[in-house]
């Protein structure tokens, strides 16, 4: 998952896919992401414990992606244990 990934490795490997994906079809990603509701210490906390360095917010996941691909679409969507996001860039 990005949550793994330095900002420059999940831009770097957004541009990678790009490049190989066949010209229009589409690049879908799907992370987990830090609690949508800033006070969720659970799942902060179960996040955390995954070892991903990187976590990130939603804010910080769709500027990330839109820093380099202003078309792309993300979605959120709220989970038991970890809150997650979908990505989907055009090719």
């Amino acid at each position: 998952g990005f949550h793994h990934l330095t900002d420059e490795q999940a831009i770097a490997t957004l541009s990678e896919a790009r490049r190989v994906c066949k010209p229009g079809g589409h690049i879908h990603v799907i992370d987990v992401l830090l609690p949508l509701w800033h006070w969720n210490l659970m799942k902060y906390i179960i996040l955390r414990a995954d070892r991903g360095r990187h976590g990130r917010w939603a804010e910080q996941m769709g500027k990330l992606v839109r820093t380099r691909h202003p078309e792309a679409q993300m979605t959120t969507a709220k989970g038991a244990i970890h809150d997650m996001c979908h990505i989907v860039i055009p090719a």
